[in-house]
This record gives structure tokens, sequence and C-alpha cells, in this order.
């Protein structure tokens, strides 16, 4: 049988992705359930990374040189202190490989969140405390910072939120750096900061890296970019937390397609300026289509809506899935009474629209 497994990695909840995962060719399904591009990736990935993959039998560049010295450029950060992770996602966990070492260690966020912040903290395993958000679905940082004490080591801080899209202040956010030890790493997750509207008065990872602060950015391009299936995303360090991470990280950990098509993506403005026009359009259309219906939208400033009904969804989103639209229903996100909606093409967000107007008719919700 084997050495037993830890039991606490058996108490973990393991991560549900929005379904279906995979759509066939021509098939009429509507996908509003994973916050993924709607127009697909960038054109100019799609050829590069079709260029790199006749060089697959190579290993790929392991420290991602002409990509970090890209970012290095754009963000006016030293390359050393830009890191690639397959995903942003495995940069979270290495940050809480390299921090976290044993269960009186605490990590503190929202509730609710994004569910890798949970499994972090869970696998060493180590001590999770979470504060509601509040009653306009946005962090809740005087009550994160009344949590922390002195076992706490990390704080992840999703901006803009999910599965809310709401962001904090500048001010809030100094405020809370000001409260909390510097011993405290915090994480910003700026997995959506790209689709930050121009009147957000919100913080960035930047600033407080470039000074020296222990804060983290971390960001990706499986959103705004489109590259969801190549999984890279990349973040800001302090020195030496990027120095720990690069001692423990797996070789070869972003490959070379990914690389080379994220590298063409950051180089092209066009496919950008097209995402965020589709998105602001249709973030727009579906909002006005909840409220009609009786619901309230969160403030998102991502590429998503989240929309709370005041009762459990789970009956609304069977039907929608019922008619091909999939949503993400909010039982899994720990938000029974609400749903979030990626915004999609001009042509699903109608048809999402429809089917949701006949389905609230179907179920008397008006």
């Amino acid at each position: 049988m084997g050495a037993p497994i830890r039991p606490h990695i058996l108490r973990l909840r393991p991560y549900v992705q929005g379904k279906p995962s995979v759509i066939s060719p021509g098939s009429d399904i509507v996908k509003l359930a994973s916050n993924e591009n709607p127009l697909g990736p960038s054109p100019r990935a799609v050829e590069a990374m079709a260029r790199a993959a006749e060089r697959a039998h190579q290993y790929p560049d392991g420290g991602g040189t002409l990509l970090r010295e890209e970012l290095s450029q754009r963000f006016d950060l030293p390359a050393g202190q830009i890191l690639l992770g397959n995903g942003s996602d495995e940069l979270l966990r290495m940050i809480g490989a390299v921090v976290l070492e044993s269960p009186e260690d605490e990590v503190v966020c929202a509730t609710p969140t994004f569910l890798v912040y949970e499994h972090t903290a869970h696998v060493v395993p180590a001590t999770l405390k979470q504060a509601p958000l509040t009653d306009d679905f946005r962090h809740d940082l005087p009550a994160m910072a009344a949590l922390i004490g002195p076992q706490t080591k990390i704080v992840f801080l999703a901006n803009p939120h999910n599965p809310t899209g709401t962001v904090v202040t500048r001010g809030e956010f100094d405020r809370f750096l000001e409260r909390i030890p510097a011993t405290v790493w915090v994480v910003l997750d700026e997995a959506y900061f790209e689709f930050l509207r121009d009147n957000a008065d919100s913080p960035t990872s930047l600033d407080f890296v470039r000074q020296g602060r222990p804060v983290v950015g971390l960001r990706t391009f499986s959103k705004a970019y489109g590259l969801a299936g190549a999984r890279c995303g990349y973040g800001f360090f302090p020195r030496d937390l990027a120095d720990a991470i690069e001692r423990a990280r797996q070789p070869f950990n972003v490959n070379a397609l990914a690389q080379a098509g994220c590298l063409a993506a950051l180089r092209g403005h066009e496919f950008l300026d097209r995402t965020l026009a589709n998105n602001r359009s249709g973030m727009l259309r579906i909002e006005e289509c909840v409220r009609r219906l009786g619901g309230q939208v969160s403030d998102s400033h991502a590429n998503f809506v989240f929309a709370d009904f005041g009762r459990p969804t789970a009956d609304l989103v069977s039907a929608l899935e019922a008619k091909s639209i999939y949503v993400r229903g909010g039982a899994g996100l720990g938000c029974p009474n609400a749903m979030r909606i990626t915004v999609g093409t001009p042509e699903e967000v109608e048809r999402f629209c429809a089917a949701i107007e006949d389905c609230a008719v179907l179920g008397g919700a008006r």
C-alpha cells in the first residue's frame, strides 16, 4: 500500500473547474464559467507558439530570460525580481512552500476567495484565518488586520477580487500596511489587473516592491492575453523572497511554447485593446440584464460580473445549463445566492441575457 498519505491532505477541497473544461468545435455551448478570454488567444501569440513548436525537442530556457527581460523593461524592475510560474498558481504555492513551516504558522485572507489560497495554507499544513467580505462584496481590510498575530506569515489579497471583481483603494491598502507587522508577506494577486477601469483608485504591487516593502505582486497571461491553456504567470518580488523561490522552484517550469507566446502577446497592443473594449461593453450589458431581474451586481473591475439574487441560484444555474449556457454557480464559490458570469463575445452575452430572462420568468423570479 505504500506509506500513508498525510491526513490533512485528504481533508482538502479539490479545485472544481468551471465546466465544461473542453468544448468541441461547432458546439453551441456558451461557456461563461472560467473567466477565459472570449476572443481566444492573441494571433501574435499563436504564430509565435507555432514557431516554437518546431523546437519542441529542446528544453526551454529554464530562466525564461527573454520574457523576464521584456517584463523588466516594461515595468521598470530588475529581472532578478521578476519570476515566472506555470500559471500564477504555481507562484502562490511556491510562496507558501518557502515561507510556511508548521501548523502554528498563519495565513490570512478573505472569504469567499480564490481556493488556491486555502490550498497553499493547508498543504503545509498551516493555520488559515479568513475575514468575510463587506456587504458590498469588498475586502474588509480592518477585519483582516485584526486577524494578524505574531504567527502570521502571509496575507493573500486578490485585487481585483475573485469571485466579486471588487478592488481595495490605495488609501485602504496604505492604512492596512501601517497596521500590520513588517514580518508579514502581503501577496497582491493581480490576475485581473489589466481590466482595472481608469477611475479605479487602487494600489499596484509594483509601487511597494520598488520601495522594498514586504509586498509581492502576481499577474498572469491567462485572462486579458487569452493564454490560459499555455499556463504562464509572473510575479514581482522583493529580492530575498525571489532568491528563495529560485532555489526551490522546479527547473523548466514554464514551457517553451508558453514563453514564446507570452513574449509575443506582450509586444502587441491591438489584441489587448480589443479585449478590454469587448469586456467593458459586455459587462454593461450583463449588469443591465441582472438588475432588470432584481439582482445586485458588485462593482467589478475584472472580466466577469458577480450577481447576487438574494436567494439560492442553484436552480437558475441548472436551468441555464439546460440551455447550454454555463456560468459559475455561487454554491461552489461560497456564496450560494450568487453566480459569476464571465463576459463573452457580444453574441454570447445576448444568448445569456435571453436565456436567463426566460429561466427567471419560468421560475417566477420576477
